[in-house]
């Protein structure tokens, strides 16, 4: 493949705003050097990269850096305390996943780390990060705080701790500092007072997390180091410490699995590790080290049920990830990074009976972010076969039930994929100079595909769906290059090629005869066609210009002629994408901006006139996207170094959902929609091979952030 050759054209896209000294696409311009490993990374159907669906909830102004969590299953609640001055605690209701109340703590009752649930009694127990150490009590019936105790002066930060209920008392860790031991305060429920307190070994100086067997009545407590602690809770005795090597350090979580008689440990560490300790004999059995990215794992949340453990790992850079494990083999099963302002997650909760994992999030303010455990299962990517790389347009055959993605390859490549199981069936290699697919539109009807190439001429090239096989190429007129976008009047027998040229050109072909019967050339200042749709029903085609301030042209089929044009605001020039959504008679384009934020112009087609543009504050260029008319929502992919699925509720025109790639799944260029079977398909702009990822159409009732709407 000739590369330099390969983003020379790719360039071209914006010819006028590379001639300003604007970059490529950041993602592109990196996409040689950022995906050089991705044979070595797990995004096919083994281990690897998964979309969950996610729910969130912001918290309100001052409710930041969620530290603390419990679940009340039974009467349907979860409650999430903020590290704040002072502390609160957020009721939160299940069932529709909605802020119910906040309880405000006294001033000098600061910063919550650690929340315990005596549901017996119907209390809740709060350690305070405070000099000397505090715990508040909280009766949940009326959600009222009931008083608090104060530890001994040299005990400070109660930071972690258990609770044993069935016996009466709650346990907190405490901090001495000055190189002295760290301490384990014993709290008596019943009449809610400190009782003593069991002082560690001289080298164990800090408490970072803690869990209990209540079972077999121990509790473990994980040192700021790399090591756990064995607590025996009748006689209130150190029982001994277990160290470990080669899986990071620190011990920032740990789960009890009573009943297989394992613990498991979450340390910290550039690549945090988890540690799977037998607890008859006390000993390490296992252990996992997380991948690049995968940071210290805060929280350990333990589904035994169902055979799998959730890690959260921090990754301060683009969004924290939730690593799933499988227990019975202990091996990693799959991961799914939250969005990039969701870091640090600090607070877990796991409703096992409701499948559900409820996160909060380190944020100012904070986030509650609900993961649908059902969908964290591989359906999201697959990667093409080595050396099909920059799938850059793609077509659709829902009846047949197949999607078709073509590679801005030299030459280029048409590779197909089943959609009842997500799978490669095969591929065409091109001939020599029938390159760099950029558009495409499919005929299903009749039984075929056309790829338009970014060559000079442009080509169009026929594929036979029914074998699968390359079935002719129609090569355009001198100065008809560059074909960036197409359209297509299947029940008239039209195709309409635009060439990104100055001035811009729309090639009309006939497809019964497979032939060039006509061009309209623009006038001056109309370059740069990248992007159109058919409105077969009304008699017009709409294709996008890139040029600033960008416009849209409108063209008559009948006569083939232009009727009008539409100039956009400065800023907003239309790029790869054009959505037509017929029921409403409204079109969509992405808007080229290289850097923030990244935008799509609605425009009014009855009077044809633009009537808003949605801002993505915290995202980049918007490189493709698909429309679901009936179902009222859009779905766009960006690019960046971290790009993300987006989904937009076309009725308030806003923002509904956001879901991260992973690190090496770089500007989806390529997108079909499938509306039988729910499902959108962005496929990747990588090397050595593209990535193909699925998502799941949106479920009215999860929310995200509000994006900035002009009008």
């Amino acid at each position: 493949m000739k590369m330099t050759s390969l983003f020379v054209h790719l360039g071209l896209i914006c010819s006028f705003l590379l001639s300003m000294g604007m970059p490529l696409l950041p993602a592109q311009a990196e996409a040689a050097d950022a995906v050089a490993d991705l044979s070595n990374t797990t995004v096919a159907t083994q281990a690897g990269e998964t979309l969950a669906t996610l729910t969130r909830l912001n918290l309100f102004e001052g409710e930041n850096s969620v530290r603390a969590s419990f679940l009340d299953a039974a009467n349907g609640f979860a409650y999430f305390a903020t590290c704040t001055s002072p502390g609160r605690v957020i009721k939160v209701r299940l069932s529709d996943f909605t802020r119910v109340e906040t309880l405000i703590f006294p001033e000098g009752e600061n910063c919550p780390q650690v929340a315990l649930l005596d549901a017996a009694n119907g209390f809740a127990y709060f350690g305070l990060s405070t000099t000397p150490g505090m715990v508040v009590k909280v009766r949940l019936s009326d959600f009222t705080r009931l008083g608090a105790i104060t530890f001994e002066a040299s005990e400070i930060n109660a930071y972690a701790g258990v609770i044993d209920a069935a016996n009466g008392y709650a346990y907190f860790s405490a901090w001495q500092g000055g190189g002295n031991p760290a301490k384990i305060v014993r709290v008596r429920l019943s009449d809610f007072t400190r009782q003593d307190a069991l002082t560690l070994g001289s080298s164990e100086l800090a408490i970072l997390s803690a869990a209990i067997d209540s079972a077999n009545g121990y509790a473990y407590f994980g040192l700021d180091g790399n090591g756990v602690v064995k607590v025996h809770l009748s006689d209130f005795t150190r029982q001994g410490a277990l160290y470990f090597w080669g899986y990071g350090n620190r011990v920032r979580s740990v789960a009890v699995d009573s009943a297989a008689g394992y613990a498991y440990l979450g340390t910290e560490a550039s690549k945090g590790g988890i540690v799977k300790v037998k607890l008859s004999d006390f000993t390490v059995e296992a252990g996992i080290n997380l991948n690049s990215g995968e940071g210290s794992v805060m929280t350990l949340s333990l589904d035994p049920a169902n055979d799998y453990l959730y890690a959260s790992a921090s990754n301060i850079s683009w969004g924290d990830r939730i690593v799933k494990i499988r227990l019975s083999d202990f091996t990693r099963q799959n991961v799914f990074t939250l969005q990039t302002d969701e870091i640090d997650v600090r607070a877990a909760l796991l409703d096992a009976s409701a499948g559900k994992l409820y996160l909060g999030t380190w944020d100012e303010p904070g986030r509650i972010v609900k993961v649908d455990l059902a969908t964290f299962t591989r359906t999201s990517g697959f990667s093409l076969s080595a050396g099909e790389p920059y799938p850059m347009t793609a077509v659709i055959d829902t009846v047949n039930g197949f999607a078709y993605w073509g590679t801005y390859t030299e030459p280029g490549q048409i590779v197909k994929m089943r959609l009842s199981d997500f799978t490669r069936v095969g591929a065409i290699t091109l001939e020599e100079g029938e390159e760099l697919l950029h558009s495409s539109v499919i005929d299903a009807a009749n039984g075929y595909a056309y790829f338009g190439t970014e060559t000079t001429p442009g080509k169009i090239i026929r594929i036979r769906l029914s074998d699968f096989t390359h079935d002719g190429t129609l090569t355009l007129s001198s100065g008809e290059n560059e074909l960036l976008a197409a359209a297509i009047d299947p029940g008239n027998g039209f195709a309409y090629f635009g060439a990104s040229t100055n001035p811009g050109r729309i090639v009309k072909i006939d497809l019964s005869t497979f032939t060039r019967v006509g061009v309209l050339t623009l006038p001056a200042g109309e370059n740069w066609v990248n992007s159109g749709f058919v409105d077969a029903a009304n008699g017009f085609a709409y294709f996008g210009l890139c040029v600033d301030p960008g416009k849209v042209v409108k063209i008559r089929l009948s006569d083939f002629t232009r009727q009008a044009v539409l100039t956009l605001e400065a800023g907003e020039s239309p790029y790869s994408t054009a959505l037509f959504d017929p029921l409403t008679n409204t079109a969509y384009f992405s808007s080229v901006n290289w850097g923030l934020p990244g935008k799509i112009m609605k425009v009014d087609l009855t009077s044809f006139t633009r009537v808003g543009v949605l801002e993505f504050p915290d995202e980049d260029v918007i490189t493709s996207g698909v429309i679901d008319p009936v179902g009222g929502y859009a779905y766009l992919a960006t690019s960046g170094n971290t790009g993300h699925l987006l989904t937009v509720r076309l009725s308030d025109f806003s923002l509904v959902r956001s879901t991260s790639l992973q690190d090496l799944e770089k500007s989806p260029m390529a997108a079909v929609i499938d509306t039988d079977g729910g499902y959108s398909y962005f496929a990747t702009y990588t090397r050595p091979n593209g990535v193909v990822i699925r998502m799941p159409f949106y479920v009215e009732g999860y929310s995200l952030y509000l994006p900035v709407v002009k009008r």
